[in-house]
C-alpha cells in the first residue's frame, strides 16, 4: 500500500498540513529546520512517492521542467542535463529530456496540455521554443532558451562562443600555425554561427587562408574519417580548431593514427571543456563552458518566470573560458 502524507504526519505527531508543505517546499518563514528534516528523512525511509497527478489538480503545477535539445546524446549535453536535473531536485522539481531534431515533425507535441509541464528549458535550440511559444489553445508553460543558440523573445542565458573562439583560433597563430583548419558539421559551417565567424576573421586579420574541414556525420567515428581524409596531403593543415570536443577526440585519434604528433605537427583546439578530453596523452586544449552558472541561471530565470509570467525580460551572457593544454603547447 502506498505511503500517504498522513502515514507520515501519524507516525511525527504532527498536522498532516505541514507535511504537505514540507514536501511541496513551502513554509520557509514558519516551520522550523528541524521539523523539515525528520519529515523528509522520514519520508524518504518510508519510500513516500508523491501522487503527482493529484498535486496538478490542486496545485495547477507537475512540478516537471522538460530539457529540450536536437543533440542531448553527446557527452557535453549530458553534463548539462545532470547539472540541470541537480538545480532542479533541491526545488522539488524533475527534469525529463525530450530529444527532438530541428527539422522534425514532432514538434507540435511540445503543446500543452500534450506536454504537461510547468516549463521548458530549450538548449541550444531555438526552433523548439519557437514552436512551443506559436501553438495555440491552451496556455504554454514557461520558456527560457539557454547555450549558444537562443531566441531573442525568450528569456535567455546566452553563451558567448565569439570572443573566446577569437582567442582560441589567434592562440593557434601565436605558436606558429599557418595553416590552420576548422573542422565543423556542415550545418554549422555558415555565417552567422559564432565560431565560424570568429575562425574567419581571426584566419582573414592573420592574412592567412581558410580551410575548412566539413564532416557530414554526427559521431566521433565520422569526424576521425573526415580527418584522415583531409590529414594525408602533403598540403594538411597544422593546427585545427574543432567545434567541439567530440570533433577534437576524433580528430585527434586521427592524427595519431596517420603517425602525426600532436602537438608538433598539427596543434589541436576543442570546444565544451567535457572531461574526456583531459584523460588522452596529450590532453586536450579547449574551451571550458560554464555548466553550472548557465544552469543555475536559466533555472533562475525560468523559476522566476513561472511564479510571474509578465516578469520583465531576463538575459545574461556567460563568458566561456580557454584552456591550454598539451595539444596546443609547442
Amino acid at each position: 500500500m502506498a505511503v500517504t502524507i498522513r502515514d507520515i504526519a501519524n507516525e511525527l505527531k504532527i498536522s498532516h498540513t505541514t507535511v504537505s508543505r514540507v514536501l511541496r517546499g513551502k513554509g520557509e518563514n514558519f516551520i522550523s529546520d528541524a521539523t523539515r528534516n525528520k519529515v523528509m528523512q522520514l519520508a524518504q525511509a518510508m519510500g513516500y512517492q508523491p501522487n503527482r497527478i493529484a498535486r496538478a489538480l490542486v496545485t495547477g503545477h507537475t512540478n516537471l521542467i522538460a530539457l529540450i535539445g536536437a543533440h542531448l546524446y553527446t557527452p557535453y549535453s549530458a553534463q548539462v542535463a545532470f547539472q540541470l536535473a541537480q538545480e532542479l531536485k533541491r526545488n522539488h522539481y524533475e527534469l525529463i529530456v525530450r530529444t527532438m531534431e530541428e527539422d522534425s515533425d514532432e514538434r507540435h507535441l511540445l503543446a500543452a496540455p500534450q506536454f504537461p509541464v510547468d516549463g521548458m528549458i530549450a538548449f541550444d535550440y531555438p526552433l523548439g521554443a519557437i514552436e512551443f511559444s506559436d501553438n495555440t489553445g491552451s496556455p504554454s508553460p514557461a520558456i527560457v532558451g539557454m547555450g549558444a543558440y537562443f531566441l531573442e523573445q525568450t528569456d535567455t542565458v546566452e553563451i558567448d562562443l565569439f570572443s573566446v573562439t577569437l582567442e582560441a583560433v589567434q592562440h593557434l597563430v601565436e605558436i606558429g600555425c599557418r595553416r590552420i583548419a576548422y573542422l565543423v558539421s556542415q550545418k554549422c559551417n555558415q555565417i552567422g554561427d559564432d565560431r565560424h565567424d570568429a575562425y574567419q576573421r581571426v584566419i582573414e586579420e592573420s592574412g592567412l587562408q581558410p580551410h575548412y574541414i566539413v564532416t557530414y556525420g554526427e559521431s566521433r567515428n565520422a569526424y576521425y574519417q573526415t580527418v584522415i581524409n583531409a590529414c594525408q596531403h602533403a598540403d594538411r593543415p597544422d593546427g585545427i580548431f574543432c567545434h567541439n570536443d567530440d570533433m577534437a577526440i576524433g580528430a585527434y585519434r586521427a592524427l595519431c593514427d596517420l603517425g602525426l604528433k600532436v602537438p608538433t605537427d598539427v596543434a589541436l583546439v576543442g570546444c565544451d571543456g567535457i572531461e574526456d578530453t583531459e584523460y588522452l596523452e596529450r590532453p586536450i586544449t579547449t574551451i571550458m563552458q560554464p555548466i553550472k552558472e548557465m544552469c543555475a541561471l536559466a533555472w533562475k530565470f525560468l523559476k522566476q518566470r513561472i511564479q510571474e509570467p509578465d516578469y520583465p525580460p531576463q538575459r545574461v551572457v556567460l563568458q566561456p573560458k580557454l584552456v591550454i593544454r598539451a595539444s596546443s603547447q609547442r
